[in-house]
């Protein structure tokens, strides 16, 4: 079994999905909501067992990642010990992180302005289908049929935030709402987009829509995403998407808008051949693409696409398969020699 060490400030309310998996958490999330970490939990025996700092193969600072001085002695310890370090932030954080040594897994991080100790981390989502159920795959029909169900907000809104110096969460919806009227004015593709005007369960924009609940919420946001060939995956307040995540695990294919990203393990995994990629500056032509991108997949294409996406969520970004792969590539660098430190 691989020794982990879990450090840091109130290890006991961790939000670390695998300190929660492995026990060493009492935070009320994983109380209230006990079937979300199972999955995980069952991953974890016989692979993963949390440890003291002299069995451990390596770290986890089991809180979010800030640069400052706590941080920085919890990687210092793990480099006496001779052990990698992991740090993660899956928050809307964009800042830059840069500790003395270690590696941090982040969500929100723009490629033009990352550092040599960052990594891209995908948001750890629930698999959307049960055991064992197969991806209901879509056939192919002659037009793309893209789908949103999301937070996009009200013109009124997007300004204020802008005002208010929210500068991030108002870029991120200008981008939605951009997407959406852009690709609803393709004469290439059909759309079902449901626009929302707040983060979660709140009100649809339409104001004669009545007020949604959780629960009726999020059947709106599969229905849709089952429903759709293509759904549209674009950051909000932090640049990253998290509906990425739940597309792919659905078996579905992602219209994915590039806007300097560092997606997961991108240095091993080619991502233009499982989405419909738009770069920021090609916005005005995303149907066009959506389009293009449609008409060059054969019927066996599409359908084997859709497995594909699922089968590498499966593969390398559940929470599974991403904590395994991590773990695996630090103690490989630790047996290397390949420690980073700055």
């Amino acid at each position: 079994m691989i020794g982990i060490h879990f450090a840091g400030p109130n290890v006991a309310e961790s939000k670390l999905r695998l300190a929660i998996a492995c026990g060493v958490s009492q935070h009320s999330d994983s109380i209230k909501n006990p079937d979300r970490y199972e999955p995980l939990r069952e991953y974890v025996k016989d692979r993963f067992r949390a440890c003291s700092l002299d069995e451990a193969d390596l770290v986890m600072f089991a809180s979010p990642y800030k640069n400052g001085r706590v941080s920085a002695q919890c990687a210092l310890e793990a480099q006496r010990a001779g052990v990698q370090c992991l740090f993660f932030r899956a928050n809307d954080d964009s800042r830059p992180a840069h500790p003395p040594y270690g590696r941090v897994y982040r969500a929100s991080i723009f490629a033009s302005r990352r550092t040599p100790f960052e990594e891209g981390m995908p948001a750890l989502v629930e698999d959307l289908l049960e055991p064992g159920e197969p991806v209901a795959v879509r056939k192919r029909g002659e037009r793309p049929v893209v789908g949103f169900c999301g937070y996009v907000d009200t013109a009124i809104k997007r300004l204020v935030y802008s005002l208010t110096l929210r500068t991030e969460k108002a870029r991120g919806l200008r981008l939605r709402y951009r997407s959406l009227a852009t690709l609803e004015g393709s004469p290439a593709v059909d759309c079902d987009f449901i626009s929302r005007s707040g983060f979660w369960a709140s009100r649809k924009i339409d104001p004669n829509a009545p007020p949604d609940d959780a629960d009726s919420a999020r059947k709106e946001f599969l229905a849709n995403l089952f429903g759709t060939d293509y759904n549209v995956c674009l950051r909000g307040m932090g640049n990253y998407s998290f509906r990425l995540y739940e597309t792919m695990s659905a078996g579905r294919i992602p219209l994915f808008v590039n806007t300097d990203c560092v997606l997961p393990f991108e240095d091993e995994i080619d991502y233009r051949k499982y989405f419909a990629w738009v770069e920021e500056s090609d916005l005005d032509r995303a149907g066009e693409i959506v389009a293009q991108f449609h008409a060059d997949h054969t019927d066996d294409d599409f359908r084997q696409l859709q497995l594909d996406n699922r089968k590498l969520w499966q593969e390398w970004l559940s929470p599974e398969a991403f904590y395994q792969r991590i773990i695996d590539r630090a103690i490989d660098d630790a047996r290397s020699g390949k420690l980073a430190s700055s």
